[in-house]
Parts: structure tokens; sequence; C-alpha cells
């Protein structure tokens, strides 16, 4: 991928269910609905019951030699890809750097700065894990890989910020409901802004019947700088490292009352940094985005994608990394499998073959599903085709 806007996962729940206890109501993270999609964009409701997580997968694959610029346990569907498959050794990551967007090593472009991994964390990694030794390497990155895959982390983080950016949402339901009143008051032609401008009128002759929505607009301008500056302290308790995204978010929004709107979801984004899109499906989505997430996760690190051209380095770089995360994703799934509705994440259902092919199907891909006619051979993926157990007779 050379430029233009990177597709993200998006994870829109909308909350639901309460539960009593010692006389007291409290809300779950348990969703009615939710749902995990990829786009380029996703439009967010203001609701306060509901709320918009944009996610990315980890761009780069690690292992104990070194790491390669194309991701190696994906949710997205298809996953990021490089346009030039590069590989890199820990001893010779040299200077970390970013440039429009994409992280650089001695200068020349590596993965894009995405939510998952940004210039900061790789070169903390690269500086602890290049003095060490291969078997040193390795526990670290399952370490870190374990935080990375933490369904624990990911539940709590969203859980606090959910609580303290309630009382923004309700702002928001507010404002875009009043925006939505005058809309209609100004189509209908019950409020003419113009009227105490004219040249025939003024405020002190203004109709009664306006006076109401011209309070709404004094009030929509104080609820809108209202939520601005409860964004702004909230950012400064939860990020209070991201000085800059602050200023442009505060600024944006200031001039944009559209862009206020969406301030919840602005500050709930780096609640997902360096968390895998699949922790969050687990910890808040229902049990079916759960099991979707968790299959295309594990068929991802199983069946890896071959696509033509790979270098046999990049290959076995990228087979590595797939087997130091593959145990670290089965522990996270066990133990969610576990826990009250994980029903249906275990390793074995998971991969589980497809049922219901159409006559004819000898093989299909064990990573996407798809049957085909032929007994052998790959998928355009480069995924080794396996056989049905009982192929169906034409």
């Amino acid at each position: 991928m050379s430029g233009g806007r990177r597709e993200r996962l998006f994870f829109g729940a909308w909350r639901g269910g309460w539960r009593w206890r010692f006389w007291r109501r409290r809300k779950l993270l348990v969703p009615r609905t939710a749902t995990l999609r990829q786009a380029g964009w996703h439009f967010g409701s203001p609701l306060p019951w509901a709320y918009t997580l944009a996610l990315e997968d980890l761009p780069a694959a690690f292992s104990r030699e070194g790491l390669v610029n194309s991701p190696c346990a994906a949710t997205a569907r298809p996953p990021w890809r490089p346009d030039r498959p590069a590989v890199v050794r820990w001893e010779t990551v040299g200077k970390v750097g970013v440039t429009s967007g994409w992280i650089t090593l001695d200068g020349r472009r590596f993965v894009p700065v995405t939510n998952a991994l940004g210039a900061r964390e790789l070169r903390a990694l690269a500086e602890r894990l290049g003095p060490l030794t291969p078997e040193r390497r390795g526990a670290e990155l399952s370490a870190w890989l374990g935080r990375h895959f933490s369904v624990t982390r990911a539940r709590r983080r969203l859980a606090a910020g959910l609580a303290r950016t309630r009382g923004l949402a309700w702002m928001n339901t507010l404002q875009c409901a009043a925006w939505l009143a005058l809309s209609i008051a100004l189509v209908r032609g019950a409020f003419d802004p113009s009227l105490p401008f004219g040249t025939a009128g003024s405020w002190r002759w203004l109709d009664p019947a306006q006076i109401r929505w011209w309070a709404l607009c004094g009030w929509l301008v104080a609820m809108h700088l209202l939520a601005v500056g409860t964004a702004w302290r909230l950012h400064r308790k939860l990020h209070p490292r991201l000085k800059e995204e602050r200023t442009n978010l505060i600024f944006g929004a200031l001039l944009l009352p559209a862009q206020a709107l969406r301030l919840r979801a602005a500050l709930l984004r780096p609640l997902a940094q360096d968390l895998a899109p699949l922790t969050f499906a687990l910890a808040a989505g229902t049990p079916a985005t759960a099991r979707a997430a968790a299959a295309a996760t594990l068929r991802d690190v199983t069946f890896p994608a071959r696509p033509a051209g790979l270098s046999a380095e990049f290959t076995a770089l990228n087979d590595a990394a797939g087997a130091l995360a593959r145990p670290v994703l089965e522990r996270t799934l066990d133990g969610t499998a576990g826990a009250a509705g994980g029903e249906g994440l275990g390793v074995g259902e998971l991969l589980a073959p497809p049922a219901g092919f159409d006559a004819g199907v000898c093989a299909y891909c064990p990573r996407c599903g798809d049957g085909f006619l032929r007994p052998d051979g790959v998928c355009p993926q480069g995924v080794q085709l396996r056989p049905v157990s009982s192929p169906l007779k034409p």
C-alpha cells in the first residue's frame, strides 16, 4: 500500500441489559448488538448507550530473528499487505523515524503508523531486543504479545473510557436532537434566522414565535462550548501525553460544530493503542462477533497467505512469527472460552472445516473456507488446499 486512506476495523456496539445487584443498577459491557466492519470511514451514533472504536491490526510480524512488514495475526479481511515486502534483523534495525505517516527504518518506509504500533513503540522494542539472544527474544516477544492480546486490559480500558465519557455522550445526544429540531423548523418556515437583521425587522419588534428558536440557538452555542471544554478536560485525564492530538481535536471541534458530535469516538480511539482488534471483540462483542473475529485471526496465524513473489527469508520469518504468536492467541481464546458467554471459541471449533459445500467440491481452502473442484493445489492466496472429508458427487 503506497498511500491513500487505509481501511480500518470499526467496532460499533449498542449496549443493553441491566443487572440488579445489592439494590444497585450496573451497566454491563455486554451489548445487544455489535458489528465489526472494515471500511475507510464509519458513521458513529451520538446516543449515550452506543459507541464506536476505530481499530487497526498490528502491521508487522515479529519473530526471534527479525521482523517483516506484513501482519501475521490480522483480524481484517483482507489484511493489509505491503507493496514491497521487507525483512529486517533485530541487530540491524537502525534509526526508527516517522515520515508522512509511515514508520521508517534508516529513512526507508517500513509500515504505516497505526494505533497498534507507533515509531516510539517499535524503537523501544528494537532497543530492548537487539542485544538479546534469540531464546531470550522469544520470551520477551511472548510477553509483549500477551499484553497485545490481553482481553482484561481491553475490558478495563473500555469500561473506564465509557464511564468517563458518559456525560459528554449525553451532551452530544442533546445537541443532535436540538440540531434536528432547528433543521425541521428551518425547512417548515417556523424559524427565520434573517428576521432580526432585516431592514424592516429588529430585535425590538421580534415575533414572539421566533424567540424560542433564538433561545435554542443560544443554548446550542453554550452547549457546544461546554462539550468542547469537557472533551479537553477528559482528554487531559485519559491521554496526558497526546498534547498535539489534543490541540488538533479541540481546535477542529471549536470551528466545526459537527466535529463536536464525534468527540466521544475521538476520546475512545487512543484506548485501543497497542491492543489487537480481537481483544475488543472478545471483551465487549456479541458471541457471533467474537467468533468471527477469533476465527479470522486464528486462521491468519495458522494458515498464512503466500502471495507470489515472496522471498524465502520473508516466508521463513513470517512463519516463525506466526508460530510465536499462535500459543499466545490460543491461551487468550481458551481463557475467554472458559468464561460466561464464551461458547464456540475453542481452537478446534474455530478451525473446523466448513460444511454445506456444493456438489462436486472435493477440496477447500482452510484460510477462507472456499470450495474447489480440483483435489489439490493452492488457492489464489497461496494456501495449500485440503481435501473434503466426504466429497459430494455431482
